[in-house]
């Protein structure tokens, strides 16, 4: 299972309604995120939040990603949340963990 399905059975679970907003450019292998930044788009009665959905050898990668690109302040600013969800696999449990970064305009 992707990192991008597990998000979504998470958020499924924790009653977001929940949708991808990754695409995949036709004829080449290139995804493109929404607004360059967010692979899925989750809201609930009040709330809306953006995720980067990775593994977690890819965690910081997308860090900086979300902290270099242009449209990171707008969508905050907006009033939505911005997370980065990691997911690794535990070599102890053998289970999938989840790690949650928070992107905040104080990190700016």
């Amino acid at each position: 299972m992707s990192p991008t399905a597990r998000t979504l059975k998470r958020l499924r679970e924790l009653g977001w309604i929940s949708d991808v907003v990754e695409r995949s450019i036709p004829h080449t292998k290139i995804k493109k995120d929404f607004l360059g930044i967010i692979d899925i788009i989750s809201v609930r009665l009040g709330e809306v939040l953006g995720i980067q959905a990775t593994d977690g050898s890819n965690a910081s990668k997308r860090v900086k990603k979300l902290l270099e690109a242009e449209h990171t302040l707008a969508w905050l600013s907006s009033g939505a949340r911005l997370e980065v969800w990691a997911w690794r696999k535990s070599t102890r449990t053998k289970k999938y963990e989840l790690r949650i970064i928070s992107i905040k305009n104080e990190d700016f």
